[in-house]
């Protein structure tokens, strides 16, 4: 394990920015951080013990939003005054936001490993909608189509699941290529 921020913390989830932020998490050390390697400029913002952030992702403003996978929120922190806005998962079974992505509405769509869901955070509203499987599949990363469907790809590979956007049905995919191991983006 790499040695990192105070203490084995590996860092995850590195997009950078529009300003050549590079951003990243420190889920073990509970932490938001960035680094900008042609100045050298580093900043960190720790979060509250047990937070676990998973994945950040970073909107067009500068805003970074991160999954507080052991806590049932998406955070959103500003980084010119590193307030953070906490948005509680609706469900209590729904513990464990995990990957984020935008849509092109600027709406976050994430997984929620455990707890078998794929939800959907309205920005504007801070509105968190879930649709969860009665199957056990351990979402784990999540992609939207060329239409704006989000799609999750379960750790088993065997299923992909499609919940349709402005519904929140679920759609469960099951392919024998899929069993085999194949790709999960097709």
């Amino acid at each position: 394990m790499a040695r990192t921020l105070g203490g084995h913390a590996p860092a995850r989830s590195v997009p950078r920015s529009s300003t050549g932020r590079i951003w990243f998490c420190g889920q073990a050390g509970h932490y938001l951080a960035y680094f900008v390697p042609e100045t050298g400029e580093f900043k960190r913002y720790d979060l509250e013990p047990g937070t676990g952030p998973h994945n950040l992702i970073v909107d067009k403003s500068g805003i970074v939003w991160f999954s507080g996978n052991l806590v049932g929120y998406i955070g959103r922190l500003d980084p010119n005054d590193g307030s953070i806005k906490k948005y509680p998962m609706p469900d209590p079974m729904v513990r464990d936001p995990h990957t984020l992505v935008f849509d092109k509405n600027g709406d976050i769509w994430f997984s929620a490993r455990a707890a078998n869901a794929i939800g959907r955070l309205t920005v504007s509203s801070g509105k968190v909608q879930l649709s969860r499987s009665r199957r056990r599949m351990h979402v784990l990363r999540i992609k939207l189509d060329s239409k704006g469907h989000p799609w999750g790809r379960p750790v088993r590979h065997e299923q992909d699941r499609d919940d349709r956007s402005a519904t929140m049905q679920l759609r469960e995919i099951t392919s024998r290529a899929r069993r085999r191991g194949r790709g999960a983006w097709r």
